[in-house]
């Protein structure tokens, strides 16, 4: 990005988020979009998961649940 470690962390540091949670953060709400679109019905939770760069499904719950307060199973469209 030709920005120095210490100089993206200032950018943030107003926002109270570290880059890391930023992208953390970005690709749980890609997830959960993709979770409530009826069109991905047919991909299940770990395939999601392992889009957005998660390493296995139980991490993912963990997380999303930690940012969401509830399943990636429940934001499913019924």
């Amino acid at each position: 990005m030709g920005i120095s470690v210490r100089h993206l962390s200032r950018v943030f540091e107003p926002e109270g988020l570290t880059p890391a949670r930023y992208v953390m953060d970005r690709r749980l709400t890609r997830a959960k979009t993709d979770l409530a679109d009826p069109a991905s019905s047919q991909a299940t939770v770990a395939e999601i998961a392992h889009r957005y760069g998660f390493a296995s499904q139980a991490h993912f719950t963990r997380v999303f649940g930690e940012r969401f307060g509830r399943t990636p199973g429940a934001v499913r469209p019924r």
